[in-house]
């Protein structure tokens, strides 16, 4: 008789369902940070980058609906509605201008990034500690690994910051920073996890095999 648990977990690791789940919310949350910052220097660029974030917005939302996670759902929702909304108010409403409507935008924009970014990077370690068949020590490897995450995203920081920054630029490179860590670190737990399961199957493999 087949085992049916065990016939699903020899299924391919990127033919299972979370890795994407995983991946689509990082994607969101990334383009989100750097779409923040484009827009911190120039506004304008709100017209372009607010449909990028709500794409990718609604892809977190078809996620979040997937898997019936309502966190994931109000963060993708949450991006096509404040662009659509600030679009129309300053359309219909305020009519400021570019200039004028730079700061407030870009406060409201960094709060919204602040929230998304924490909540996607909480949910996607939830992702990948329900996955995982015993949890992840602090090692050599880890620290290692968030070393070099850091040494990158410096290094490109170090190259943006020879132009000048207001204080809105300064935040949103800053919580940029903060997500590619964050992101980096949770990929580094994906990878130790899918060797944690290539390990486990393997060990059950052998078992049947002893058992006949």
């Amino acid at each position: 008789m087949i085992d049916p648990l065990t016939t699903n977990s020899n299924r391919s690791w990127w033919r299972r369902p979370w890795p994407w789940y995983m991946l689509l919310p990082a994607l969101h949350v990334m383009t989100l940070a750097v779409c923040t910052y484009i827009a911190a220097h120039e506004i304008e660029t709100i017209l372009v980058t607010g449909w990028i974030c709500s794409f990718t917005g609604i892809l977190v939302l078809v996620i979040g609906w997937r898997r019936r996670n309502r966190w994931l759902m109000l963060v993708g929702c949450s991006t096509p509605l404040l662009a659509i909304s600030l679009f129309l108010l300053e359309a219909f409403v305020l009519q400021w201008g570019p200039h004028k409507a730079a700061q407030p935008f870009g406060t409201v924009f960094i709060i919204q990034q602040v929230i998304a970014s924490v909540v996607t990077l909480v949910q996607i370690n939830l992702f990948v500690r329900d996955e995982a068949t015993r949890s992840t020590p602090l090692t050599i490897q880890t620290l290692l690994v968030l070393t070099v995450s850091f040494s990158v995203f410096f290094a490109a920081a170090k190259q943006l910051l020879a132009q000048e920054h207001n204080w809105i630029m300064y935040m949103s490179l800053g919580l940029m920073g903060l997500t590619f860590v964050g992101l980096t670190m949770a990929g580094y737990r994906a990878w130790e996890t899918k060797r944690q399961l290539a390990t486990s199957i393997a060990t059950e493999q052998a078992e049947i095999s002893i058992d006949d």
